[in-house]
């Protein structure tokens, strides 16, 4: 007589942004010190956003996708824009096959750097601010 055992469901975890921020910078061969200074943000700023810590802004998302030759729409949602596609897979091997991207003009790059820098100092003075009430 045989005995049945009982087994644990099998779950596959879904990727989330942080891990297609990741990968996205690993098909790419960019290192995340190199994205941060592309993106003028410090390298813990990335690390958070690789980390699911924070999520980074629309605009960072975009200019990620276009650096690293991802589609925006999987980075940002995990969908390609192909009917019946898995949303956990891998981009594909050529750039931007689903989706074509244009390359970010540098007006929207210098407003994103702008806007990052802009809220860097919101949050160096909100720090302060801590600090001098302590």
């Amino acid at each position: 007589m045989s005995e049945m055992t009982a087994t644990a469901p099998v779950t596959i975890p879904e990727w989330d942004m942080a891990d297609r921020l990741s990968k996205s910078l690993r098909h790419a061969g960019i290192e995340p010190a190199d994205m941060a200074g592309y993106l003028e943000v410090h390298r813990n700023t990335v690390s958070n956003w690789t980390h699911g810590r924070t999520k980074p802004p629309t605009a960072a998302v975009r200019l990620w996708a276009w650096r690293t030759g991802v589609p925006y729409e999987w980075l940002a949602y995990g969908v390609t824009g192909l009917p019946h596609q898995d949303s956990n897979l891998e981009p594909s091997g050529s750039s931007h096959e689903a989706l074509s991207e244009r390359e970010p003009s540098p007006s929207e790059v210098l407003a994103f750097r702008k806007r990052i820098g802009h809220m860097g100092e919101i949050r160096s003075s909100v720090r302060s601010s801590k600090v001098a009430r302590s």
